[in-house]
């Protein structure tokens, strides 16, 4: 599965732009485009790309206030319902979603619904959960409790459900074959071919929880808190757990062939073949476990109203803005992890939140265009894009923003920005046209003057050199040397100044309208046609790793 790739509609690039302590890091990333985006062919230039990005409005950049990119389809963009209940993604990369009027597979551009009337095998409309088991099926339980399979492109009806309002059946395990959980407390563990082994444990009820371990073994606790391992058709008790509390509230698989268990008093987890207690020792003695999520690098904890990260029997973590808000249907609590390290809770009645790689931790907000409180599902696919299904809401698209706004000067001042560069020590210098010359540094903006007033406001090339200077091209595109903030200028240096380059020896290269030229030590010289160099328009300068040095022209020679 890791290997699937979403298909070619769902994927489109982003630039990435970071700001971090003065420096500016760019980068690639896909992600899938909403109806409406543009698409960029495979191979992207990211010079093209890079400029386009500079030449963005400032002023139409600086209205976004918000930390995410949310796109929303409802009904009124295709979908069948606005309700979304589930999502999942099969191996050739489609999002399957499930809403109340029909199971939908979307490629990132259009949403082709299946329901009763043009699939037979779906017996109900209305979609409450998917599952993707081992070998790749789609399984589909709808409202009556039915299970469809979808594989090899073919509906198939493989459980026939009553019809009751809770008939909703969990996928726990799929080692060997995929086992599902019903409301009656039953299992189910499908044999192929709409065959089902039905096991009945001992004090089964709508109250059990239930979980297949690494070896086949299902871990059941009954309606009498009676804790049952089933091998096969064979049922006994579990061996005896040295627990403190009496009620076992959780059960579930966690990393490394651990199952994990919580109650009323502790958490631990069963690891080779023995129980080892994982409560925490840097808070309270006792912990009212509701939930548990385990990660690579330790667990999440819903205990005694408050939602904690534990690593060695240590608290780390707690997301503090999530104190006190899940105290009930805790069956409506999920936590995703994406893939930036970050964090998302989600729950029916309570919202988003979103806990970062960095501990800072918020709720998504109706301001920000998020639809709702009522968050039935969230899915990170293969390709770290976030999804939501919110009840009334409709299929949500989250992203973190990825562009850092800088924009130099007042908005009234703003314009689009030509030239931007780093200097030695990570300060920004930023060439506008028709707004002058900016410095970022310590994150705050500085006008820097330049000669002629209203004309050196037309900032066309700024290049840093490895003494401090500034090397600049503005006004009708003359040569301005900035030390120390000071403007330098002389009627015999060069003019029309197309470009500028501080190569690693210490030499600054200028391309003009009509020459190249090279400063080195105080003095300018022109390079003429007699040194093989034409008298045609400089208009891009770069250095090798060599020392070799490149200029192109206007006319297209390099």
């Amino acid at each position: 599965m890791q290997g699937a790739k979403l298909p070619r509609r769902l994927r489109s690039f982003q630039l990435q732009i970071r700001i971090s302590r003065g420096k500016t890091h760019l980068g690639w990333q896909m992600a899938p485009g909403p109806k409406n985006a543009c698409y960029t062919p495979r191979k992207v230039n990211s010079v093209i790309f890079a400029w386009m990005i500079l030449m963005l409005e400032c002023a139409g950049l600086g209205d976004e206030k918000t930390d995410y990119l949310i796109d929303v389809w409802t009904l009124e963009d295709g979908l069948p319902s606005s309700s979304v209940t589930t999502i999942a993604q099969t191996r050739d990369g489609y999002l399957w979603i499930g809403t109340y009027n029909g199971l939908v597979r979307f490629d990132g551009v259009q949403f082709v619904t299946f329901d009763p009337a043009n699939t037979p095998a779906l017996r109900h409309a209305r979609v409450r959960r998917l599952y993707i088991d081992g070998t790749g099926t789609l399984w589909i339980n709808t409202y009556d409790g039915s299970l469809t399979a979808y594989r090899d492109r073919q509906f198939t009806l493989e459980f026939e459900g009553s019809g009751g309002a809770d008939s909703t059946a969990t996928l726990i395990g799929t080692n060997n074959k995929p086992v599902f959980l019903l409301y009656s407390g039953e299992l189910f563990r499908w044999l192929g071919s709409s065959n089902w082994q039905v096991i009945k444990p001992p004090g089964a009820g709508s109250r059990v929880i239930a979980i297949e371990g690494p070896d086949g073994r299902i871990w059941y606790r009954n309606t009498n808190q009676a804790l049952l391992w089933i091998e096969g058709t064979q049922i006994k008790p579990a061996p005896p757990l040295p627990l403190k509390g009496n009620r076992i509230n959780v059960l579930v698989r966690g990393q490394r062939n651990q199952i994990w268990l919580g109650t009323e008093c502790e958490f631990g987890v069963w690891q080779d073949g023995e129980y080892r207690d994982m409560t925490p020792t840097n808070g309270e003695n006792e912990v009212n476990v509701l939930y548990l999520k385990p990660t690579e690098d330790g667990v999440w904890v819903l205990a005694n109203g408050r939602l904690r990260k534990a690593q060695d029997k240590q608290w780390v973590y707690e997301a503090l803005p999530c104190r006190d808000v899940f105290t009930g249907a805790v069956d409506r609590l999920g936590i995703v992890q994406d893939h930036r390290n970050g964090t998302w809770v989600y729950h029916y009645g309570k919202g988003l939140f979103h806990i970062r790689a960095d501990g800072l931790c918020r709720k998504l907000e109706l301001e920000e265009e998020f639809p709702g409180e009522r968050v039935d599902s969230f899915f990170c696919d293969r390709e770290g894009n976030l999804w939501a299904g919110v009840d009334r809401g409709g299929l949500v698209r989250i992203r973190e923003r990825v562009f850092e706004v800088l924009a130099p000067g007042t908005r009234p001042a703003a314009r689009s920005v030509v030239s931007i560069a780093e200097d030695s020590h990570g300060s920004l210098w930023v060439g506008t046209y028709g707004a002058g010359l900016y410095k970022w540094s310590d994150s705050r903006w500085q006008r820097i003057p330049l000669p002629w007033g209203e004309r050196g406001g037309f900032v066309f090339s700024v290049c840093p050199d490895s003494s401090g200077r500034i090397w600049v091209s503005a006004g009708e595109e003359d040569l301005i040397i900035l030390t120390n903030n000071r403007a330098l200028t002389a009627p015999n240096w060069p003019h029309g100044v197309k470009a500028i380059l501080a190569a690693r020896d210490g030499r600054v290269w200028i391309g003009t309208k009509n020459e190249l030229i090279c400063w080195s030590n105080g003095t300018f010289k022109s390079y003429r046609t007699e040194e093989g160099v034409r008298r045609v328009d400089f208009r891009a300068l770069a250095e090798d790793r060599l020392g070799n040095i490149w200029a192109g022209t206007g006319d297209g020679t390099l």
